[in-house]
């Protein structure tokens, strides 16, 4: 049987996978704006396949959100 369903983040190797992915492991997608990195990880006792998917205008908003936090860090110090 196969199906989709979202990995949180709150799973520890979720994580860690998102974290720790580089650019050079994103694979275009055949729609421009997204990339995907594939990964395979045994979770019990199945072998599961995880796509990671990012959005490159996604991807601008949360850079201009933290350039916003910082920014109001520094400067409200």
């Amino acid at each position: 049987m196969k199906w989709l369903c979202r990995v949180p983040l709150t799973i520890g190797i979720a994580k860690e996978l998102v974290s720790t992915l580089l650019s050079s492991d994103f694979t275009t997608s055949s729609l421009p704006v997204y990339y995907y990195c594939s990964r395979i990880f045994n979770y019990g006792v199945i072998d599961l396949r995880w796509l990671v998917v990012e959005s490159s205008e996604r991807k601008k908003s949360d850079l201009r959100q933290l350039e916003k936090r910082i920014y109001f860090k520094l400067f409200t110090i």
